[in-house]
């Protein structure tokens, strides 16, 4: 017999992702939107806070295994409203002490653009 993972009792979390990267994704593709202005606010960063025990990692972990992979996502949260390809989620634990320091979240920003074809460039 082989035990399935049971994710319960986050649909209204997926929803509010879900609208945000929606809202997100209009955004990016309005005519007026320049992706080389750095002046502009940005609002595509997710982050959870809160008490120890209350399932921010595992939530943070089951939304970028939903984005990254459709047949990750628990049913009862539905289709996303929007392309597949459009989507990169880069989850960082900054809780994790491997995960805190300046370098290493830099090193997994860019090398989650490289996967997707846009390199950062290099450093001076």
């Amino acid at each position: 017999m082989q035990a399935d993972e049971a994710f319960t009792n986050r649909s209204s979390q997926w929803e509010m992702v879900a609208a945000a990267l929606i809202e997100h994704l209009q955004h990016i593709s309005a005519p007026g939107f320049d992706t080389e202005d750095l002046e502009a606010p940005r609002n595509h960063v997710l982050v959870f806070h809160g008490v120890g025990g209350i399932g921010k990692t595992p939530l943070s972990r089951m939304l970028e295994a939903a984005l990254t992979d459709a047949g990750r996502r628990p049913s009862q949260w539905g289709e996303p409203r929007w392309p597949a390809d459009r989507i990169l989620p880069v989850r960082i634990d900054l809780a994790r002490s491997a995960g805190t320091d300046f370098e290493r979240m830099v090193l997994t920003i860019r090398a989650a653009h490289t996967r997707i074809g846009r390199p950062f460039p290099p450093s001076t």
